[in-house]
């Protein structure tokens, strides 16, 4: 029987007919949870986001929605904007008309095209499209009133950080809610260069890395800065007054100044642990972890705090400084038969960064006698890192069917593959999130490595240092969210082929940063040889698939 009526009748968009299994359970469970932060484990197929989007509309709340990309606001907006969802982002994703031919400023010698990122009112000169008629402008209004929002985590810190933020809301609702770690560290870390202190300030770098000492380097910049820009709004204030137009260079040196501060503030303010990373003429400047953080920048005394993930865990609220006592934490089964999305380890080798040029050889072999026995399909591997990928093309067998990525053709890359006719292998250290590749498009998924984070990163490095337990969980999260590329429904099938043997001491050590929904698809029994494929899946996916060439 449903718990609710069905999702028209609540106020959802007319194409969510009926609650899929599991949603109105969900929904009745976030209602009426007493705790302030709630987790939701909601396997891919779930429909996580009528779940959550059903809440809010249920409760009468005003919610924000933070996610990862830009296209899944956009996917946000497709599917909720008749119910009055609003987006905005950050100024960089809006044309400053005062910028472009015909604005108040062009005449100033501005190239057309510029964002609202480098508008004159960014640095107090006055511009009248900020009141009404500026792209950024209008939909920040917009959003500061309206009863649902959607934006993105470094948006939505940054607001509430740097400026006046969206207004008070009932509800935050965290989706893709296992990055927003890593979001809120991302949104707190600052990078700045020797060169743009020196131009800004005439101070150098201090030496070392302690991050004491760039505190207290900081502190006197910080008071030195902040008067010479409070001396450079005055006198653009007294030119407005006056009716004189305001210089060009004396706006750009404003927006330098003002943008070489908040460095330098954060870099004065650093409380709790912090990682300083330095390079030739730069430095980067991260907390350890976020959690010190997570209330101020991202909960901002929020009544209800939401987090809905595929792969969100207990481990995912400790690293946000959730308490066990503040939070409810739900993992709702996965509708996809385990049968058709088996999880396998096949015995290689130990994929490490020490490894033997033998063990390498031996670890691509094991790869093509996977791809051997699967050339009626095509199938993605996941390398981890470029230097696995290269490794692969250079001593595979089948290096005519690959096709591969170079982080700055992904999309097209994809797409070539999503329209090519089998056989056909997509090798790619970085597909492991934010793609769908349903049916015929990806039969198969090999892990080549088991993904810890890479510790030259110092920032990382600190993280693992303090946490033993963070490398596994990251690495966890990883795997899962890689094995949901090519298994979108519950008439879909794609095999998980692990050709790591690092799985064997990790996966029951570790296991418990995986949601019940995976563990129950990883094979309970070891095999020593290649397995054979699933059936051939007869279900073409709806891409249009001319001949690949």
């Amino acid at each position: 029987m449903a718990l609710l009526p069905d999702p028209p009748y609540l106020g959802l968009p007319d194409k969510f007919t009926t609650w899929r299994t599991g949603q109105d359970k969900a929904v009745v469970d976030l209602s009426d949870s007493p705790r302030r932060v709630f987790a939701l484990n909601a396997p891919t197929g779930f429909g996580k986001t009528a779940t959550y989007v059903g809440a809010a509309v249920l409760n009468r709340k005003r919610t924000a929605f933070l996610t990862s990309t830009k296209g899944l606001q956009s996917q946000l907006m497709a599917d909720f904007s008749s119910i009055g969802m609003v987006d905005v982002r950050g100024q960089q994703n809006y044309p400053c008309h005062a910028l472009q031919l015909g604005g108040i400023y062009y005449r100033q010698g501005i190239k057309p095209g510029d964002r609202c990122d480098a508008g004159p009112c960014r640095i107090g000169a006055p511009c009248r499209e900020r009141r009404s008629g500026c792209a950024y402008f209008d939909a920040l209004k917009a959003a500061q009133s309206a009863q649902l929002v959607t934006t993105n985590y470094s948006f939505w810190v940054a607001q509430h950080r740097y400026s006046d933020g969206l207004g008070k809301f009932d509800m935050l609702v965290l989706d893709e809610a296992h990055d927003a770690p890593d979001e809120l560290a991302q949104a707190l870390e600052i990078e700045i260069s020797e060169y743009d202190v020196e131009t800004a300030a005439g101070r150098s770098f201090p030496s070392g890395d302690d991050p004491e000492v760039w505190r207290v380097w900081a502190i006197p910049i910080d008071q030195d800065l902040g008067f010479d820009v409070a001396a450079l709004e005055e006198h653009i204030k007294e030119l407005n007054n006056y009716g004189d137009r305001i210089p060009h260079a004396l706006m750009r040196e404003l927006h330098f100044k003002k943008s070489v501060l908040g460095k330098v503030h954060v870099l004065a303010t650093m409380e709790g642990a912090w990682v300083i990373e330095r390079e030739l003429h730069a430095m980067k400047a991260a907390p350890v972890f976020p959690a010190p953080y997570a209330e101020e920048f991202l909960f901002l005394n929020i009544a209800k705090i939401v987090l809905v993930s595929a792969t969100v865990k207990e481990k995912t609220l400790e690293l946000l400084g959730v308490a066990p006592a503040q939070m409810e934490y739900h993992e709702y089964p996965s509708l996809f038969p385990t049968h058709r999305r088996p999880v396998t380890h096949v015995p290689t080798v130990k994929a490490h960064h020490k490894w033997s040029d033998v063990e390498q050889r031996t670890w691509v072999r094991r790869i093509d006698q996977v791809l051997a026995r699967r050339l009626d399909r095509k199938g993605i591997i996941h390398t981890g890192s470029y230097q696995r990928r290269d490794l692969i093309l250079t001593h595979t067998e089948y290096r005519d069917i690959m096709l591969f990525n170079d982080g700055t053709n992904t999309r097209q890359i994809v797409e070539r593959f999503r329209r090519a006719d089998a056989p056909c292998v997509l090798v790619s250290p970085s597909l492991t999130t934010g793609w769908d590749l349903p049916y015929d498009e990806c039969e198969y998924a090999i892990i080549g490595k088991v993904p810890f984070p890479d510790t030259r990163s110092k920032i990382t490095k600190a993280r693992d240092e303090a946490d033993k337990e963070y490398g596994p969980y990251c690495a966890i999260q990883t795997i899962v969210q890689a094995a949901g590329r090519g298994m979108r429904s519950a008439d879909d099938q794609c095999e998980i082929l692990i050709l790591d043997d690092q799985w064997m001491w990790f996966w029951p050590r570790y296991k418990k940063f995986a949601p019940q929904w995976f563990i129950n698809a990883v094979a309970k029994r070891r095999i020593v040889t290649i397995p054979e494929p699933l059936p051939k899946l007869q279900r073409r996916s709806s891409c249009p698939n001319p001949k690949f060439v």
